[in-house]
């Protein structure tokens, strides 16, 4: 516990004994307690039930074993709700593996229905933030089943936050998205704001908007998580990763990966769930990524454990990285243990592990083998919608694997055909988005002469620089771009709308 806790604990206590004296009993104002806290979960919750955490997690052994068996249920719920609301993973993973291993239990047939769902509710919360995905879903979908005997609109309106978070988390895009819908429509039904979000459900949008680049979904979320600080406390953090993932929708780079290297040095507040301050290492490898720094990439995740299911999986980052450095063999060297667990990989990391191999098993002349796992990623990835992904791979390594599979696999065409739109939307779709790497002024300059007629030599004479030095400004141009000649580069800035509104060179 932080040192900063003691007074809440001491006043909670305090209180507590105040409500004992009244209520006649000591478990009954512990009941009451964790009531509060599963109230404030809910929509309108009280944010004076969070400092009541500090005061369930004092809570000893011996004061739990004297509970009834649904007074147990309903404090263990609370008290996970509040480890994980505290940043306490190691309890909160203690805690939520001894409630799986108690479940089921006949006695939950005496229960009111509310008290489970309580339970299956902070359970896939938890394994969410423990990157347990399956674990997650397999919990959301119970609660979800039994929802449909609680009457209360406000858990039917929680419970599709967290299976919409569940699904996110796991890359089922499309039902979460229906999932987000349906509690839109819900909380229209009822008159509520639409604009008033949970915390599950912010997860569940931040994951959407980040894999399509939605950077006005994304600063809308962060808005809502800030609203939400006061009765989800790991709500800011994820507030300060949602503003950095707007900020790199919209280009400004350097902005996102100075907010998102906070986020994750847990600067300046020192809570969020560890979930958290992964996703934003994580996102500063995609940035970088996106720079074509592939170097700078490699050295934020190298030596970063793999979470969950390879839900935030560093050899993405660095199989990607080494794709851009053109390290074809290190590719396969990276992504090996990927491809052995395969069976354990959410759809998050497993579609671009798939495509990222098949371009460095072209490069190397292993057609079949590039083949294989490029049609495996075509066919079951899902990788077309992950526009997000489709940024950091470059185009000039995908271009071939398309081309190869249509001329092999014609039945897959359909497929290729979204692959190549979406590449090349993703590749370069504005000059503010992340997929247009940073240019220096003397290579802005250049950019803006390829598309003529001048040759290299008569583009030096203009800016009154050696013919070295432009090709060697318009080597790193290609190497930013992902691309190997001047056509392709042309072809690429002529898509973003880089030469809009430009003045043409004579």
């Amino acid at each position: 516990m932080d040192p900063g806790d003691g007074d809440a604990v001491s006043a909670i206590v305090n209180r507590d004994r105040r409500a004992v004296r009244a209520e006649g009993g000591g478990n009954m104002s512990l009941l009451a307690v964790a009531r509060r806290v599963i109230e404030s979960s809910l929509r309108g919750g009280s944010a004076a039930a969070v400092l009541d955490g500090p005061a369930l997690l004092a809570v000893g052994p011996a004061q739990l074993s004297e509970l009834a068996y649904a007074s147990r249920q309903e404090v263990d719920t609370a008290r996970l709700m509040s480890m994980v609301r505290m940043n306490r993973q190691g309890d909160a993973r203690r805690l939520a593996d001894e409630m799986r291993a108690s479940w089921p239990d006949a006695r939950d047939r005496g229960l009111a229905p509310e008290i489970p769902l309580a339970r299956f509710v902070a359970l896939s919360e938890a394994y969410a933030a423990f990157a347990e995905t399956l674990h997650a879903l397999e919990y959301a979908s119970l609660a979800m089943r039994l929802s449909e005997e609680v009457p209360d609109p406000r858990w039917q309106l929680r419970v599709l936050g967290v299976g919409a978070a569940a699904n996110a988390l796991n890359g089922e895009w499309a039902i979460a998205e229906d999932l987000l819908a349906r509690r839109s429509e819900l909380a229209a039904q009822r008159g509520w704001s639409p604009q008033d979000t949970g915390y599950s459900e912010a997860v569940a949008g931040l994951l959407l908007a980040f894999a399509c680049t939605d950077g006005q979904r994304a600063r809308s979320i962060a808005v809502q998580l800030r609203s939400l600080a006061d009765t989800e406390p790991v709500a800011a953090p994820l507030g300060d990763l949602a503003e950095s993932v707007a900020l790199a929708m919209q280009g400004e780079n350097a902005h996102a990966i100075d907010l998102a290297t906070r986020t994750a040095q847990g600067i300046p507040l020192l809570i969020g769930t560890e979930l958290v301050r992964e996703f934003a290492w994580y996102l500063l490898g995609y940035l970088y990524l996106c720079e074509r720094e592939p170097v700078r990439a490699e050295g934020i995740v190298r030596g970063k454990s793999v979470l969950g299911n390879h839900l935030l999986c560093p050899n993405v980052i660095l199989a990607v990285a080494a794709l851009q450095r053109q390290d074809y063999r290190e590719v396969l060297a990276v992504s090996s243990e990927c491809i052995r667990g395969r069976a354990r990989h959410s759809r998050w990391s497993l579609p671009l592990i798939l495509l990222v191999r098949a371009c460095a098993h072209l490069r190397l002349g292993n057609p079949a083998a590039a083949l294989r796992e490029g049609g495996a990623a075509f066919v079951g990835g899902g990788i077309e919608h992950f526009s997000a992904a489709l940024r950091i791979v470059p185009l000039h390594d995908v271009g071939p694997l398309l081309d190869a599979s249509d001329r092999v696999f014609p039945l897959l065409r359909r497929q290729t055909a979204i692959y190549r739109v979406q590449v090349s939307r993703s590749a370069l779709d504005s000059k503010t988005s992340p997929g247009l790497p940073r240019l220096t002024k003397r290579e802005q300059k250049i950019a803006g002469m390829l598309s003529s007629r001048l040759s290299f030599p008569e583009i030096a004479r203009r800016l009154h620089v050696s013919t070295g030095t432009v090709k060697s400004q318009a080597s790193s141009i290609y190497r930013k771009l992902g691309v190997v000649n001047r056509g392709d580069a042309v072809d690429m800035l002529n898509l973003a709308g880089y030469y809009e509104g430009a003045e043409a060179v004579p």
